[in-house]
């Protein structure tokens, strides 16, 4: 049942599917405080990109700089700081360095131990680990060495926001015959995107501004031509450097040591090997990463050839697809996150009941995660629901009674769905307006029946889809009533009129004593048998017809007409051998009171032997 239902969504969805949210993209950052001493702490982060990203820092106390990089190879790089809250230009005087890759701050020149920093990121061209710079030819754009005669430093704040350096800023006097003039010779490595903001906001300041590009050649068999080697050396990476030397002019020595900017020297060599990273699952999803299934709660060694730009992970959700992953930069250990919330739904009838008879199915919209759950109490609970689009559609008898869609992005998420689905009693009533007992009613559509036995005169149904249902009345395993009723949620109960007569037939000694247990027979229409009580009276509930009632155990038996309209039909019968035994007369007489809610005749009739 369960198979076919969710098939039968997979086609509801077909022509509704929209694109899946963006797999999550994520990227190694390593963080590395200096101490005194020349001691230092690093540690390797895992942060994730949402169309930007921002790396929030409380410094040690006693920390005196840090450095924040990504691999080269990372599309996400730093663009900017902000110290205790306020956005800063980059500027080396001050301690303040953002260079492609890197973010470095020096708290000694800084002056203080910041409280915050934050570091923000924006996307970048991604690079190989080590590269050529030349300032005459290469395949593109890496930034520009911009030097300038400035009429004041105030313009240098205005600066917040672009990804540049401020590497000197001197003041220079000019001397003229009416007096000296002082200007600011300042200087900026600022990235290829910052070069046309920067010309803007210094247009009207400066007396003198040049620009000289720096290209990158990923081929460094021209590095011994090349003005500057840029290395940016992963970590778990296999790789030699030789035949090289730091640059030591101020733009070199505004570099940590990695990245760093090097001179080649006669017989520079580049040797690279594979990558290795352990790769840890704490689940609850299994992942495959590069080919290398790593199972929930356990860990793996991946190794790669070569650099690429990403490392692929896919999760999968009990052997389906759930996501993937991309992993930009290399850490000797990985964590791989869970993706894994729970989904929340309360389901409500139509009257904002909850509902206890039901199933929840949870359907990925363009992907193939499948879940259900049965309902309990009006609610349910998706578990290890990992992002995207989806729907939860109920089902009750075979049939959608209701859906609503939801999206699952960062965190739980709770969902009411309204259904169909409606409580309703039944009651069956004697033609008269008498309530019939003991009864059962079956209802039945195309795709599911219910059940329910009578209690305190009327049954009730509860969740049961609204629609067009036939139904059956039974008592005493006999169908009394049949025909067809509309069940919606403008109605909590239902009257069901039947063409029955209540006929009660009491057998009585000589003296008009009451025979208990005596087994009474009414064959026509409908079978039926029941002893006497302690008062020797039986009920039966008849249709209409021609029956023979017969007592067989005292020989007695007779016929009666039974007619619509609810009439309550009253037999005495008094066995003969008593009348014999008592030298009565050979005939026996019985009274036959008919009445509906009174008495409202008496008639005789003669029984046959």
């Amino acid at each position: 049942m369960l198979v076919r239902l969710a098939l039968l969504l997979i086609a509801l969805l077909a022509a509704g599917a929209v694109a899946l949210a963006e797999p999550p993209k994520l990227f190694v950052v390593e963080v590395k405080y200096w101490r005194v001493g020349g001691e230092y702490a690093s540690d390797l982060l895992l942060l994730e990109w949402r169309k930007g990203c921002k790396l929030e820092l409380s410094p040690p106390r006693d920390a005196l700089g840090v450095l924040v990089r990504v691999d080269a190879s990372t599309p996400f790089k730093p663009s900017g700081v902000a110290v205790d809250g306020v956005a800063v230009v980059p500027r080396v005087d001050e301690g303040v360095i953002v260079v492609e890759d890197f973010a470095w701050i020096n708290f000694t020149r800084l002056g203080f131990v910041p409280r915050s920093l934050s570091i923000s990121f924006a996307e970048y061209a991604a690079k190989p680990p080590v590269y050529a710079l030349n300032d005459k030819e290469g395949e593109r754009v890496w930034g520009y060495l911009v030097s300038s005669l400035l009429r004041n430093t105030s313009v240098i704040g205005l600066l917040v926001g672009l990804k540049l350096t401020v590497t000197a800023c001197e003041p220079i006097t000019i001397p003229f015959s009416t007096g000296n003039v002082t200007l600011w010779g300042a200087s900026f490595l600022a990235a290829a995107e910052a070069l046309q903001p920067l010309i803007k906001q210094l247009q009207n300041a400066a007396v003198e501004l040049r620009a000289v590009p720096l290209y990158y050649l990923t081929d460094v068999k021209k590095a011994s031509s090349a003005m500057y080697i840029y290395a940016n050396l992963p970590a778990g990476c296999q790789f030699e450097l030789q035949g090289y030397t730091i640059a030591d002019d101020a733009l070199g020595r505004a570099f940590p040591g990695n990245p760093a900017l090097l001179r080649a020297l006669p017989g520079f060599k580049l040797a690279t090997g594979a990558c290795s990273f352990d790769v840890a699952n704490p689940g609850p999803y299994d992942y495959v990463v590069e080919n290398n299934r790593v199972a929930a709660g356990r860990h793996a060694t991946i190794t790669i050839s070569r650099l690429s730009g990403a490392v692929t992970a896919t999760a999968y959700r009990r052997g389906v697809s759930a996501y993937n992953l991309s992993l930009y930069g290399y850490s000797p250990t990985v964590v791989l996150p869970a993706y894994s919330y729970r989904v929340l739904v309360d389901i409500v009838d139509a009257k904002g009941e909850p509902v206890n008879n039901a199933t929840a199915f949870l359907i990925g919209v363009g992907s193939a995660v499948r879940d259900f759950a049965y309902v309990s109490k009006g609610s349910c609970v998706f578990e290890a629901v990992p992002p995207g689009e989806y729907l939860v559609s109920v089902f009750a008898g075979g049939r959608e009674v209701g859906r609503a869609g939801l999206r699952v992005e960062s965190g739980d998420v709770h969902l009411t769905v309204n259904t169909t689905l409606v409580d309703f009693e039944v009651m069956v009533v004697y033609p008269n307006g008498d309530r019939v007992a003991g009864f059962a009613v079956t209802l039945r559509d195309e795709s599911a029946q219910y059940a329910s036995q009578e209690v305190g005169g009327k049954v009730r149904f509860e969740d049961i889809p609204a629609g067009r249902y036939s139904y059956v009345i039974f008592k005493g395993g006999v169908a009394i009533a049949e025909g067809v009723v509309n069940v919606d949620a403008s109605s909590g109960s239902y009257v069901i009129v039947s063409n029955l007569t209540r006929v009660f037939v009491k057998i009585v000694d000589f003296f008009g004593r009451p025979i208990a247990r005596a087994l009474i027979e009414v064959k026509g229409p409908v079978e039926l048998s029941a002893r006497t009580g302690d008062d020797g009276t039986a009920a039966f509930d008849l249709k209409p017809g021609l029956y023979e009632i017969a007592v067989p155990e005292l020989g007695l038996r007779s016929t009666l007409e039974v007619k619509g309209g609810g009439s309550y039909v009253a037999f005495s019968f008094v066995p003969r051998e008593l009348y014999l035994a008592a030298g009565a007369l050979a005939v026996i007489a019985v009274a036959v009171a008919f009445f509906r809610r009174r008495n409202t005749g008496i008639e005789v009739l003669e029984l046959e032997e």
